[in-house]
């Protein structure tokens, strides 16, 4: 009589169909997750993607706590990413409406005044003493903070630098409404803002293709300081490597005020000549602009 196997000896493991179904379908799903978190969201794909293999393999397995419990934490790992998401969208909402509202102030400053204010506003030497975000409260309901100011002494004077930053609109809520400006004009002899002098809207040869101002991260420019972005700055690209220019906490891009008003989010891989001479108050034809028969 032939002897029977020992209980005890090893098992020997085999691919069923049901353990190779199994380990394509988690694959995929798994899969899918990455795909789906890399195209959406760009971050934290590994463990929701290990989740969502263990889920389907204990569900398979018919193992139903463990499934619960791969559940639980594919989903807790997808609701982090999807709330900072959420987050995001609301700040850079928020970071549109402030470049609203100084779009705003500054096109009722031109109706004013019959120009915009100048770049900075200086003393009887030239000696440039504050920005031009400073002349453009009133236009932003900050009469009262405008009266505090003294407009005869620079922004660093003990009296104007213990002022605080009026409501927020100056800052880009990713920057944490510090006393740091987001917002900076692009001053050059041939943009909206030459300097001590302001720019008539009429100069602008299309308001709605030009840039006014422009969103810059960790400027280290106080609001109230007469410093903003040079056209060589600005020419440099979106978020440059190297020293200040245009650029944001925002995913993909930076936020940018036009001289008609309105804004828009320039993706991070836009041309840097094209920037630079969408801040050309009156720029040289584009010969490319012409073949698609733009004007």
């Amino acid at each position: 009589m032939a002897s029977e196997p020992s209980r005890n000896g090893p098992r020997q493991r085999i691919f069923t169909p049901r353990t190779i179904i199994r380990i394509v379908l988690s694959s995929a799903i798994a899969s899918l997750v990455i795909v789906g978190f890399q195209h959406v969201m760009g971050l934290r794909v590994a463990l929701p993607a290990a989740c969502a293999f263990l889920f389907v393999w204990f569900a398979i397995e018919g193992r139903p706590l463990l499934t619960f419990i791969a559940l639980g934490l594919a989903g807790f790992e997808l609701l982090i990413p999807a709330t900072e998401l959420a987050h995001e969208a609301s700040r850079k909402q928020q970071c549109v409406n402030n470049l609203h509202q100084i779009g705003l102030a500054l096109l009722n400053y031109e109706n004013s005044h019959g120009r915009f204010p100048q770049a900075f506003l200086t003393d009887k030497a030239g000696t440039p003493l504050l920005s031009w975000r400073v002349l453009v409260l009133d236009d932003l309901n900050a009469k009262s903070l405008l009266d505090q100011i003294d407009r005869s002494q620079p922004w660093n004077a003990p009296k104007n630098s213990a002022l605080a930053i009026p409501y927020f609109l100056f800052s880009c809520p990713d920057d944490n409404y510090g006393q740091n400006a987001s917002y900076l004009a692009v001053v050059g002899s041939n943009t909206a803002w030459p300097g001590a002098t302001g720019r008539k809207l009429s100069e602008i040869k299309n308001p709605s293709k030009t840039i006014l101002v422009i969103e810059v991260a960790n400027s280290g420019i106080n609001w109230a300081e007469p410093r903003d972005l040079t056209i060589a700055q600005v020419a440099q690209g979106l978020n440059p490597k190297n020293g200040l220019g245009p650029s944001s906490h925002h995913p993909g891009g930076v936020n940018v005020l036009f001289a008609d008003g309105h804004v828009e989010f320039l993706p991070e891989d836009i041309d840097p000549k094209e920037l630079a001479r969408m801040c050309d108050i009156n720029p040289p034809d584009d010969p490319a602009a012409a073949s698609r028969g733009e004007k």
